[in-house]
């Protein structure tokens, strides 16, 4: 039975760690030695900001709802899809074929437990396909 070897003696066996370990002791003991200065209810008060001479302005940009395709049984692909991710993600995927959307369909009920009822399958495949064909 081989007995396992000690690191080497001396400096050696830190490496560029011992430096490192060295610098974060003396900072963890610096912390705890050093009181914090004592904060004043002044200093806590809310303050002008120099930067707002005048009234201050925001801004709501506006809302853009994903432009979602016509086509067979959208409003089955809204109901569903639109339940877990933007619509914008499954009208950017490459063109599949209706086998592999169908797979892809099934695997978002079986894996991720999208509410689609097995008889509403096909419709959202339908969508898809047709949105693909006609070049989104």
């Amino acid at each position: 039975m081989k007995q396992a070897s000690l690191p080497p003696k001396g400096h050696a066996a830190w490496g560029p760690w011992r430096a490192a370990a060295i610098l974060m002791l003396l900072l963890a003991l610096l912390g705890a030695v050093v009181p914090a200065a004592p904060r004043s209810a002044a200093s806590l008060a809310p303050r002008e900001c120099p930067l707002a001479r005048g009234p201050v302005y925001s801004f709501d940009p506006p809302e853009f709802a994903p432009q979602i395709p016509d086509g067979p049984n959208r409003p089955q692909f809204q109901a569903y899809c639109r339940l877990c991710h933007s619509p914008r993600l499954a009208l950017t995927q490459p063109r599949f074929s209706a086998k592999k959307w169908g797979e892809i369909v099934h695997k978002m009920v079986a894996v991720y437990g999208a509410p689609i009822p097995p008889d509403q399958e096909p419709a959202v495949v339908a969508y898809l396909i047709a949105v693909q064909e006609m070049g989104r």
